[in-house]
């Protein structure tokens, strides 16, 4: 049975990135690569709609705690907040592996 590995991503990947998915691929993944926009990807993974998990105003809607400041603080990209709610969202709807490039 094939195994899906999932992966999300915001903005352009790079080649590093790329190689990445592109080695489950290899290794007869299904690969389902999450984002909010069309984005190129490497042949044989598929573009998955990330609002079908999380709407795309959840993106940067966490704060972190800033220790100069001693308080929480708008994060102006993704942080583990999003991507813990993303990943288990995922993983309760779709199963599978869940992998960071």
């Amino acid at each position: 049975m094939k195994q899906t590995a999932h992966f999300f991503w915001h903005g352009k990947l790079s080649l590093y990135e790329q190689q990445c998915i592109n080695s489950f691929v290899f290794h007869n993944f299904d690969v389902k690569v999450w984002t909010y926009e069309f984005m190129e990807i490497p042949n044989g993974a598929q573009l998955c709609d990330a609002s079908e998990i999380l709407p795309i105003t959840e993106l940067n809607t966490f704060k972190v705690w800033n220790p100069k400041t001693n308080q929480y603080e708008q994060h102006g990209g993704i942080n583990s907040g999003f991507s813990d709610l993303f990943r288990f969202n995922l993983m309760m709807k779709h199963g599978g592996w869940w992998f960071d490039t």
